[in-house]
């Protein structure tokens, strides 16, 4: 039989619905040998399959064109591109959210390092120096305060704008040694610290030192935080030993506490809380067992101040520091007693008894 004229060898590969299925024409191709025969022998005789001979290239294979039409339209879908958005997240990482303001300023707990024993060593030196003396307390508290200071002015050293670095130093380590003689001593220091920030900007200075500007200010706030800071133990020892001990258990336990929940925390004010809590137990201690001088509603009112003070004084410890990658072991050690420590200090000189 001759193919008729319309059917196009050439004739592209079929795609829809009815891909692989045969055309009518192949149907009738392969049911003619069927055709005019009866009975069930018909059906049992194998036909032939071949086709009639086709003028011009045989037409080819409904399925293998089928199959390979899928093959073409899995590698098209293989090898086509990725949306914009996903070729962009496998090109360039996503960037990372840029941290609040308050986890930039709070003092998130670092795991790495000698934090535990550095801190035994600072409690266990300070009780000592507590326990021999006021005047060798104030000798202690005075070295810490000049390490502290040296590091804050040193990690102000590349602003435009920076405090006096000497008078920063030296006035930090002044206002205890002053406060070791009494309150008139500490105002005494505290006088020369102020005097010396407004003269200081006025004296003969190198090139380098002219270019950055000295700002009285900084000076000041500098010299008197970290100086009050480590005179506040100095100021609660005119009241005795108890009252010093008090106050260093309960910044000391906020540290700690602070420290080991807020290390695991997801949230910032994790450590803050756990440390105000615990602060709260050790008032309750305080107010069953050293009732002189603690009497009334004064371990109430002190403990209240060291719970909710003492959080403020890590985010005052890193807004004092001009870059806070820096070392700044010191300033850590004096951050809680910051706003703490001076209110503390004062409020026990009114609450407690000589």
């Amino acid at each position: 039989m001759i193919a008729p004229e319309w059917l196009d060898p050439e004739t592209p590969p079929w795609s829809g619905p009815d891909a692989g299925l045969p055309t009518l024409y192949e149907y009738v191709e392969s049911a003619g040998p069927f055709i005019g025969r009866d009975g069930p022998a018909a059906y049992a005789v194998t036909a032939p399959t071949v086709l009639a001979p086709r003028s011009g290239s045989p037409l080819p294979d409904r399925g293998a064109r089928t199959e390979e039409a899928a093959g073409a339209t899995a590698l098209a879908v293989v090898a086509a591109p990725e949306t914009e958005t996903e070729a962009e997240l496998e090109g360039e990482p996503e960037p990372e959210r840029e941290p609040s303001a308050l986890r930039q300023l709070a003092l998130v707990p670092e795991i790495e390092g000698p934090h535990v024993r550095m801190a035994l060593a600072w409690a266990v030196v300070t009780v000592t120096a507590a326990v021999i003396g006021k005047f060798v307390l104030a000798a202690w508290l005075a070295v810490v305060a000049l390490v502290a200071a040296g590091q804050v002015v040193r990690s102000w050293r590349k602003r435009p704008v920076r405090p006096t670095a000497p008078v920063v130093v030296f006035g930090a380590a002044l206002i205890p040694i002053g406060t070791a003689v009494g309150t008139i001593g500490l105002a005494v220091a505290a006088g020369v610290v102020v005097v010396a920030a407004l003269l200081a900007p006025l004296l003969p200075v190198s090139a380098a030192r002219r270019r950055a500007r000295d700002n009285s200010g900084l000076t000041v706030a500098f010299a008197l935080g970290l100086g009050m800071a480590a005179a506040a133990p100095v100021i609660a020892r005119q009241r005795g030993l108890v009252p010093t001990l008090v106050l260093l258990t309960m910044v000391g336990v906020y540290d700690a506490s602070a420290y080991v929940v807020g290390a695991g925390a997801s949230n910032v004010w994790e450590g803050p809380a756990a440390g105000a809590a615990f602060v709260g137990a050790v008032t309750l201690l305080v107010a069953a067992i050293f009732v002189p001088p603690f009497t009334g509603a004064s371990p109430w009112i002190l403990g209240a101040i060291a719970a909710v003070l003492a959080p403020f004084g890590p985010v005052a410890g890193s807004l004092i520091l001009g870059e806070r990658g820096g070392a700044a072991q010191a300033v850590r050690r004096l951050d809680s007693l910051l706003v703490a420590g001076p209110v503390w200090a004062a409020a026990s000189l009114v609450l407690l008894k000589p």
